[in-house]
Protein backbone atom coordinates (compact mmCIF):
# COMPACT_ATOMS: atom_id res chain seq x y z
CA UNK A 1 0.00 0.00 0.00
CA UNK A 2 1.19 3.24 -1.15
CA UNK A 3 0.58 6.81 1.22
CA UNK A 4 1.41 10.46 -0.10
CA UNK A 5 4.21 11.50 1.15
CA UNK A 6 3.47 15.09 3.04
CA UNK A 7 4.44 17.90 1.07
CA UNK A 8 4.61 16.51 -2.12
CA UNK A 9 3.22 14.36 -4.65
CA UNK A 10 5.39 11.65 -4.26
CA UNK A 11 4.01 8.17 -2.57
CA UNK A 12 5.87 5.95 -0.28
CA UNK A 13 4.77 2.38 0.89
CA UNK A 14 3.23 2.33 4.14
CA UNK A 15 5.39 -0.47 6.27
CA UNK A 16 4.24 -1.32 10.13
CA UNK A 17 6.41 -3.79 11.70
CA UNK A 18 5.06 -7.11 12.85
CA UNK A 19 5.31 -7.97 15.97
CA UNK A 20 7.72 -10.68 16.40
CA UNK A 21 9.91 -7.87 14.47
CA UNK A 22 9.67 -5.13 16.89
CA UNK A 23 10.67 -7.79 19.75
CA UNK A 24 13.69 -8.57 17.82
CA UNK A 25 14.52 -4.67 16.86
CA UNK A 26 14.01 -4.54 20.63
CA UNK A 27 16.40 -7.27 21.67
CA UNK A 28 19.27 -6.18 19.69
CA UNK A 29 18.85 -2.12 20.56
CA UNK A 30 19.55 -3.49 23.99
CA UNK A 31 22.57 -6.06 22.82
CA UNK A 32 23.80 -2.76 20.95
CA UNK A 33 23.53 0.33 22.28
CA UNK A 34 25.53 -0.09 25.42
CA UNK A 35 28.86 -1.10 23.33
CA UNK A 36 28.42 2.17 21.03
CA UNK A 37 27.26 4.22 23.37
CA UNK A 38 30.76 3.62 25.25
CA UNK A 39 32.56 4.90 22.25
CA UNK A 40 30.69 8.44 21.82
CA UNK A 41 32.23 11.88 23.33
CA UNK A 42 29.92 13.93 25.70
CA UNK A 43 29.40 16.41 23.20
CA UNK A 44 27.98 13.65 20.01
CA UNK A 45 24.38 14.72 20.17
CA UNK A 46 23.14 12.86 17.04
CA UNK A 47 20.93 9.99 17.32
CA UNK A 48 21.21 9.05 20.69
CA UNK A 49 19.00 8.35 23.30
CA UNK A 50 18.16 11.00 25.92
CA UNK A 51 19.98 13.08 23.53
CA UNK A 52 18.47 15.66 21.09
CA UNK A 53 18.99 18.70 18.97
CA UNK A 54 17.35 21.06 21.49
CA UNK A 55 20.31 19.83 24.13
CA UNK A 56 23.50 20.25 21.67
CA UNK A 57 21.90 23.90 21.19
CA UNK A 58 21.79 24.39 24.12
CA UNK A 59 25.32 23.23 25.05
CA UNK A 60 26.34 25.67 22.29
CA UNK A 61 24.77 28.65 24.44
CA UNK A 62 25.83 27.79 27.50
CA UNK A 63 29.32 28.14 26.02
CA UNK A 64 28.75 30.86 23.92
CA UNK A 65 27.86 32.93 27.64
CA UNK A 66 31.18 31.38 28.86
CA UNK A 67 33.32 33.40 25.99
CA UNK A 68 34.35 29.97 24.16
CA UNK A 69 34.08 29.74 20.77
CA UNK A 70 33.15 26.60 18.90
CA UNK A 71 33.26 24.98 15.35
CA UNK A 72 30.10 23.05 14.77
CA UNK A 73 29.14 20.64 12.43
CA UNK A 74 25.84 19.92 10.89
CA UNK A 75 23.70 18.50 8.51
CA UNK A 76 21.20 21.14 6.77
CA UNK A 77 20.41 18.53 4.00
CA UNK A 78 17.12 19.35 2.71
CA UNK A 79 16.65 22.39 4.90
CA UNK A 80 15.92 25.15 1.96
CA UNK A 81 13.22 22.75 0.87
CA UNK A 82 11.14 23.05 3.99
CA UNK A 83 12.13 26.74 4.38
CA UNK A 84 10.28 29.32 2.78
CA UNK A 85 11.44 30.78 -0.29
CA UNK A 86 9.93 34.39 -0.52
CA UNK A 87 12.40 37.10 -0.64
CA UNK A 88 12.13 39.84 1.72
CA UNK A 89 14.75 42.19 -0.30
CA UNK A 90 12.03 43.13 -2.84
CA UNK A 91 8.74 42.24 -0.25
CA UNK A 92 7.16 39.20 -2.47
CA UNK A 93 6.37 36.47 -0.39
Amino acid sequence: MLIPKPGSGEKRPLAIAAVRDRIVQAAVKIVLEPVFEADFLPCSFGFRPRRSAHDALQVLVDEAWRGRRWVVETDIANCFDASSHCSFANGAC
